[in-house]
């Protein structure tokens, strides 16, 4: 599709299959991932994009607690650990409860 289009374009990846940052960045703006993944990798998936000039982008967040990873407790901790990785976009099925986080996040960290 790169060849197709000016539009900027994510690389959905899925952690069962390989996938070459370097060849992902020739074709993609960013990446797009889910916590499964983020969590395995420790969060190093966040770096290496951005070291290889990627943006990583979470997805689909939802407020559904049994789909939580099991690390977390609540749906904040797995948004704020994301918030405080770097990670560059979240897309969410509650944006207006993503947007309150960040705006808490960024007041915190301004003091």
């Amino acid at each position: 599709m790169a060849t197709q289009t000016n539009l900027p374009l994510i690389q959905l990846i899925d952690r069962k299959q390989p996938y070459s940052l370097e060849k992902i960045k020739k074709v993609a703006w960013a990446i797009g991932i889910t916590s499964d993944h983020l969590l395995e990798t420790q969060f190093q998936l966040v770096e290496d994009c951005h070291k290889h000039g990627l943006k990583m982008m979470y997805w689909t967040l939802a407020n559904d607690t049994d789909k939580l990873p099991q690390v977390f407790n609540h749906i904040d901790e797995l948004y704020n650990k994301l918030i405080t990785e770097k990670v560059d976009g979240l897309i969410s099925e509650f944006p207006d409860y993503v947007e309150g986080l960040l705006h808490a996040n960024l007041k915190c960290s301004q003091r």
